[in-house]
């Protein structure tokens, strides 16, 4: 009796299966571009508001490199507000690849605005600070940038700005073609390097 009622429930199971894919069929084709619509916006929205901050860190830090090599006190000045943001947003990002970036301009703009200020000491504390960046794919192959450092050479300031090259070392990746080694020694002999591109104009006159 089993062995008679097999073959009608293999049918029953086609049976359903087929009604199952019509219906399926039928629902994919009215409701599906809709839902495939929907499907698509809401992953925009989450693709945007994963992005959103990523491109606000990224445009800061494009902002603040722009203090950290300006000729203009009053630019330098006016961007402190957001060198200091751009060091508190770097704490959430320290995965990324643009951390070192922030790390390094934040601290060279702020340097330079405290240089602006008559702040020396404080100045040299940022230089420092710009040099313990981990480094960026920009950094370990142009190198750090050297505009503040030139200004504390001009204000006697060697021995900090020797520990700032020291420190460039451990980031600047295109050792082969680094000058950092000919520069310490440009400074160690009481003289200014020729930094090239790495250093903006420096500000005139140093206040």
């Amino acid at each position: 009796m089993s062995e008679m009622k097999r073959p009608r429930g293999v049918l029953v199971g086609l049976l359903i299966a087929t009604a199952t894919f019509t219906a399926y069929t039928v629902l994919q084709r009215r409701f599906g571009p809709r839902l495939e619509r929907a499907r698509e916006q809401r992953v925009a929205e989450l693709a945007a508001k994963v992005f959103v901050p990523y491109q606000a860190f990224y445009d800061l830090t494009r902002e603040v490199q722009a203090a950290a090599r300006c000729q203009d006190p009053e630019i330098i000045r006016s961007l402190v507000p957001k060198a200091t943001d751009l060091q508190r947003r770097a704490s959430n990002f320290k995965e990324d690849w643009n951390y070192g970036n922030a790390v390094h301009y934040a601290n060279l703009a702020l340097g330079r605005a405290a240089l602006v200020d008559g702040m020396t000491s404080e100045t040299g504390d940022y230089l420092l600070l710009a040099g313990q960046t981990p480094g960026s794919p920009q950094l370990g192959d142009y190198g750090p940038d050297m505009t503040l450092a030139a200004e504390l050479l001009a204000c006697g300031q060697r021995d900090v700005v020797l520990q700032y090259l020291e420190l460039c070392e451990r980031f600047w990746f295109n050792r082969g073609k680094s000058p950092l080694k000919d520069w310490e020694q440009v400074v160690k002999e009481g003289g200014t390097p020729d930094f090239g591109s790495r250093a903006g104009r420096p500000l005139k006159p140093l206040s």
